[in-house]
C-alpha cells in the first residue's frame, strides 16, 4: 500500500526549511483517471526541475500519494526507496538499492517535491475552508503560517 500523503510529508521535515528558498514557477492540476495530478515547475537550485504529486482522493486526509521529479536527489537518494513502498516508479533510477546515498533506505520527499507538497497542502486547506465557512476565521491563520514558510 502507498504511503499517504500526510506520511510523506511527515517523513520529509527535515527538507521543509530547505524548500523555502525555492520558488514554484508554474503550478498545474488535472483530473486523472486515478485522482488529481498537481504538476509543477520549481526554481532555485542549478536548474527548473519538473516534479508531480498524484493524490488518489484529494478530499480525503489519508490520501494515497503517487511522486516523481526530474532532479538527481529524487533519482540517487528517494526514488527506489519510495518504489518499495509503492508510492513512486523507478523510472530514473535502475531500481538497485541506494546503498551509499540511503542506506537506511528512508522513504522522503527531495526539496522541489517538499515545496510542491506544501503548496498543495495549502491549495487543499483553501478547498476545506471554502466549503465550510463557518469555520474560516480558525484556519486562516493556519493557513497563513503555511504561506509564510
Amino acid at each position: 500500500m502507498a504511503l499517504t500523503f500526510k506520511q510523506l510529508l511527515a517523513l520529509s521535515s527535515d527538507q521543509i526549511s530547505k524548500a523555502s528558498r525555492y520558488r514554484v514557477s508554474s503550478f498545474g492540476t488535472g483530473m486523472r483517471a486515478k485522482g488529481t495530478l498537481y504538476t509543477a515547475v520549481v526554481e532555485g537550485g542549478s536548474k527548473p526541475r519538473r516534479c508531480s504529486i498524484l493524490l488518489t482522493d484529494p478530499g480525503d486526509k489519508d490520501t494515497q500519494a503517487f511522486v516523481g521529479c526530474n532532479c538527481d536527489y529524487f533519482k540517487y537518494h528517494c526514488e527506489t526507496a519510495l518504489a518499495a513502498r509503492g508510492t513512486a516508479q523507478p523510472l530514473r533510477s535502475d531500481g538497485s538499492m541506494p546503498v551509499k546515498r540511503n542506506p537506511s533506505f528512508r522513504p522522503h520527499l527531495c526539496v522541489h517535491l517538499v515545496k510542491l507538497a506544501t503548496l498543495v497542502a495549502v491549495k487543499r486547506l483553501q478547498q476545506r475552508i471554502n466549503k465550510k465557512p463557518a469555520t474560516k476565521q480558525k484556519t486562516s491563520s493556519r493557513i497563513r503560517s503555511l504561506t509564510k514558510r
